[in-house]
């Protein structure tokens, strides 16, 4: 298969009973071991199935691959009665679009001047998906640098708004100067996430008047 067509592995993990909340999960691809992937997944208490989600192109090297002719899971020490409904999926139909009106800087932040900023967003094409929630986090903080704090008590501010749309976010939306990051997650009609976050959004906001860039 070509890997510039897909994005996600997709599968249900049914495992045997466990004490452990977590496990560890490798996959590599072809033959080469420098070719994987790592993260960790939350298991589900039997008899619960486990969604699992692993982000192949999380790694430069999925891409580098002019093709993947076989994937290798490895689940740690966990006792599997069954991997189900595996898959490969794009980005486009697990990830919500979300776009930032003024262009992002070299460095990789979106300015909001002189008051406001216009974001859009698309969740379309994510299955079941029938709405979607904006978070917001505290100033200066990252969706990417919360491993080791929960993520609510990064959180600034959720929305919940429709599955499709725009709106603008003028400054009341940011507590004070500094930086902040935007993303969006569908859900269903049950209220229960669908798919992945969308990529994180930057943003840079001061409230003195001025700015710390030249225009």
């Amino acid at each position: 298969l070509n890997p510039l067509n897909f994005d996600y592995l997709t599968f249900t993990l049914n495992s045997r009973s466990s004490k452990n909340k977590f496990a560890p999960i490798t996959l590599w691809w072809n033959e080469e071991t420098q070719n994987r992937s790592r993260g960790m997944i939350r298991l589900l208490p039997p008899p619960g199935k486990t969604p699992v989600v692993i982000g192949l192109s999380d790694n430069w090297r999925w891409y580098s691959s002019p093709a993947v002719n076989a994937l290798r899971i490895r689940l740690g020490t966990l006792t599997l009665d069954a991997l189900e409904n595996p898959e490969l999926v794009s980005a486009d139909l697990l990830m919500p679009s979300l776009e930032i009106s003024t262009p992002a800087r070299t460095t990789g932040e979106h300015v909001v001047k002189p008051d406001s900023v216009d974001i859009s967003w698309n969740a379309n094409a994510i299955a079941r998906a029938s709405k979607v929630v904006l978070e917001v986090t505290k100033p200066n903080f990252f969706f990417g640098g919360s491993e080791m704090i929960p993520v609510e008590k990064i959180i600034a501010r959720k929305q919940t708004l429709q599955n499709q749309g725009s709106m603008r976010l003028s400054k009341t939306w940011f507590q004070k100067e500094g930086f902040y990051e935007l993303r969006v997650h569908a859900y269903d009609t049950k209220a229960e996430p669908v798919g992945e976050f969308s990529q994180p959004a930057t943003i840079y906001c001061s409230t003195s008047g001025t700015s710390a860039y030249l225009d």
